[in-house]
């Protein structure tokens, strides 16, 4: 969960190590945003909070005050496009569809808080060690393939791709969106297990 950024405001990003979570904790420590992350990993963790401090920022280890406290604030749930489009894992596509409807209501429940929720739904997203590179580098013919077959654009997307659009949606200029979720996937036509 995050709040709104801008110089000033505070942000808890979870998942911040790696891959979009570190991303989005980096766009809005550049947005002037104190951030606090946590994750599994103790050295990814140690790692990012170097980089957040490198950007001059206050990696905070404590919760940020409660949001109605605040006088309000925004959530956003990293959702995924398997929410809404087939999936060969549909346990998976379930859970995200799951986050899909929760920003959806809480958007709604929430509203007279002064709280805006929204879904981020990402589609394959390119980060250095993940699975995708880890198949790019294992495989670069039948990764080639399937960026050909299922990406309009000829690439996956990046972390800082969704971390834009994240910080976007939890900044004052996006005051009237809520309960929706936003697709970041350039387009992709679907989730295959042919990758793989």
């Amino acid at each position: 969960m995050l709040t709104i950024p801008s110089a000033g405001k505070a942000a808890l990003v979870t998942g911040g190590s790696r891959g979009i979570g570190q991303a989005v904790a980096l766009r809005l420590t550049g947005e002037g945003c104190s951030v606090a992350i946590c994750a599994r990993g103790r050295d990814d963790l140690n790692r990012t909070v170097g980089e957040l401090q490198d950007y001059g920022a206050r990696a905070i280890r404590a919760c940020v005050p409660h949001m109605q406290q605040a006088g309000g604030g925004s959530v956003i749930i990293i959702a995924s496009i398997s929410g809404w489009k087939p999936t060969p894992y549909s346990q998976h596509g379930c859970a995200k569809a799951a986050e899909i409807y929760l920003a959806m209501e809480l958007g709604r429940e929430l509203a007279p808080e002064r709280i805006r929720v929204n879904a981020v739904s990402p589609g394959c997203i390119l980060s250095p060690g993940g699975d995708w590179d880890s198949l790019r580098e294992r495989d670069p013919e039948r990764f080639a393939r399937f960026i050909e077959r299922d990406f309009p654009f000829g690439r996956l997307g990046t972390p800082e791709e969704v971390a834009d659009v994240v910080t976007f949606l939890l900044s004052e200029r996006a005051s009237w969106i809520s309960g929706t979720h936003i697709c970041v996937d350039g387009a992709q036509s679907r989730l295959t297990t042919s990758a793989w």
